[in-house]
């Protein structure tokens, strides 16, 4: 009988629960997720990449028609290319002003045939503005109403015709790096 009253008991112990069973059992922990990485920020481009350009973020804009290109080299000296074997000195008589950047207020001119990085005088140098065109990378610069222009060779500043940037007008914006 007393087996049975104790057999009883136990049954109605593990049917009921035990209010005092998690005192003897330890809880299993649970596991504390990771944090989510924070996304990788896009990459800058058309004005955003313009604007960002400093001595150690170098950038090459390449005429929209493939009819040439500059870029800086590690002097910060550049030229003006047709194709990579074919360079073009640009005459200061065609082109007053060839670029400047507002960000760090670097000035690309031109002495003794080829584009140099100087520092920005605001006496001796306005500043372009950029507008991104045709999407990402595609973008245009101007003064006033004067657009850099890409033509034979040689960078020129001229008006635009029908309203809208023309293709000599438009320039693909690139990262580069010193490597």
């Amino acid at each position: 009988m007393r087996l049975l009253l104790l057999l009883g008991s136990l049954l109605a112990t593990v049917a009921m629960g035990d209010q005092h069973a998690s005192c003897y059992y330890p809880t299993t922990p649970t596991m504390t997720p990771a944090p989510t990485p924070a996304p990788t920020p896009a990459p800058l481009t058309g004005c955003a990449l313009f604007a960002s350009y400093a001595g150690n973020n170098p950038v090459s804009l390449t005429a929209a028609d493939a009819s040439g290109m500059w870029a800086l080299d590690g002097t910060g000296r550049g030229v003006v290319a047709s194709t990579p074997a074919k360079l073009y000195a640009v005459g200061v008589s065609t082109n007053a002003y060839l670029i400047s950047v507002v960000g760090p207020h670097v000035v690309l001119q031109v002495e003794s045939g080829q584009i140099v990085g100087t520092t920005w005088d605001p006496s001796f140098s306005p500043l372009f503005a950029c507008a991104d065109v045709a999407g990402g990378s595609t973008i245009a610069l101007r003064i006033d109403n004067n657009y850099v222009t890409q033509s034979g060779g040689k960078l020129m500043l001229e008006a635009l015709v029908g309203g809208q940037p023309s293709t000599s007008q438009q320039w693909t914006i690139a990262a580069m790096s010193w490597n």
